[in-house]
């Protein structure tokens, strides 16, 4: 941590302690260390970057964090540097689920159905790539 992050830290706590009268250092740092861990799991701020092979049919995969543990998978990128779904099959079947019920307008529907189509053909290829 650097310096000014550290000061930034104490500042932050000394103001609490001034304008939250009767509360203790405890309180406060338990307070503060909520707020952050809510902030991270909630806003996905704080990413890591695994690099990591993936074999066609294999869904389980041992990935180790640096420090603290992980919350969600966020993307997947391809060896073209493409994101893709994790799972593109669960994708779909929500994406027809929204499509069956959401009112759009016709340029509108169009544009997520092509997208829709993009992800099915993906979705084809690594089907015929497995085989």
């Amino acid at each position: 941590m650097s310096e000014n992050s550290r000061r930034d830290q104490v500042h932050l706590v000394n103001l609490a302690l001034v304008r939250l009268t009767g509360a203790s250092l405890k309180q406060i740092q338990a307070e503060y260390f909520d707020v952050l861990r809510e902030f991270f799991n909630d806003s996905s701020w704080w990413t890591e970057t695994f690099p990591l092979a993936i074999v066609a049919d294999t869904t389980d995969y041992n990935v180790e964090p640096s420090g603290g543990q992980i919350i969600r998978l966020s993307t997947v990128v391809d060896a073209n540097l493409f994101p893709q779904p994790a799972d593109l099959a669960d994708l779909l079947a929500r994406l027809d689920a929204w499509l069956a019920g959401a009112d759009l307008a016709d340029f509108a529907r169009r544009i997520v159905a092509e997208r829709r189509d993009d992800a099915a053909r993906s979705l084809r290829c690594q089907e015929a790539a497995s085989r």
